[in-house]
């Protein structure tokens, strides 16, 4: 550094050097991380087929004999078990994929969002829901897959958390500028603390209110960040305990829309 205290070209071109070096292993770092998730998830589905199946095969033989209902009840919970570490999985491979979803289709909004609902459609029998759309765009550019698993993410919760035997009802709607598209999904459900909101979309991250049974991994919001990440864009909520929820996206408009 000179003697003004200002930096020399010299000395500013090596600190550019060093952040674009920093910029590389960090993007190798994420390469590799996203890599290991991948591989780990994946490797681990046979061995858990494996259980399940001898799981299958152990319960017809005991049940030849007749088994207590201590014994059906320690079946049940492993079963369950398997289960849940199954779903874990799948959910991990998600996320592991959503860093590279790069690709732009043209998504038919109502058309996806009824493939989303059709997704759904056991949740929004068992629970008193209505949904409806407001001021969405006909189509925009984003990649299919993410997008459609982003949208059912965020209602699958709006739907899950509703308030017990209330009515929920569930609008999406959308705004526009030049550069995004910025979605919500609002809800009536039980809400967010605000201390938990900036919380719920690390990874993992499961909040248990006392009136719900919470039976996530606690990588669906997580994803839906990714997911957004991965569009340019940002997602964040507005939510109080007892009032409702309404989490807010945007998804970067590329330059050919």
């Amino acid at each position: 550094m000179s003697k003004s205290g200002s930096t020399t070209p010299e000395e500013q071109e090596a600190l550019i050097r060093e952040l674009k070096q920093q910029i590389e292993d960090l993007k190798q770092s994420n390469q590799d991380l996203e890599h290991f998730a991948y591989v780990a998830s994946h490797d681990l589905q046979s061995p858990l087929r494996t259980v399940e199946g001898y799981l299958g095969i152990i319960r017809q033989e005991l049940n030849k004999e007749g088994v207590s209902g201590d014994v059906e009840g320690y079946f049940e919970h492993v079963t369950l078990g398997v289960k849940r570490l199954q779903q874990l999985i799948k959910d991990l491979l998600e996320y592991s994929r959503a860093g590279r979803m790069v690709d732009r289709a043209t998504i038919q909004t109502h058309a996806m969002l009824e493939i989303v609902k059709y997704n759904l459609r056991h949740n929004i029998q068992q629970r008193t829901v209505t949904i409806t759309f407001e001021d969405l765009p006909e189509r925009f550019l984003g990649h299919r897959m993410g997008i459609t698993q982003l949208f059912q993410n965020l209602l699958a919760n709006a739907i899950d958390f509703g308030k017990k035997d209330s009515p929920n009802h569930i609008k999406i709607s959308s705004t526009e500028d030049e550069k995004y598209w910025r979605f919500a999904v609002s809800d009536e459900g039980i809400g967010i603390a605000e201390e938990n909101q900036q919380r719920i979309f690390e990874l993992f991250t499961r909040l248990n209110p006392r009136e719900m049974e919470d039976k996530g991994t606690g990588i669906g919001l997580a994803l839906c960040k990714r997911i957004v990440d991965s569009h340019g864009g940002k997602i964040w909520v507005e939510s109080a305990l007892d009032a409702g929820s309404t989490f807010h996206f945007t998804i970067r408009k590329p330059t050919s829309e």
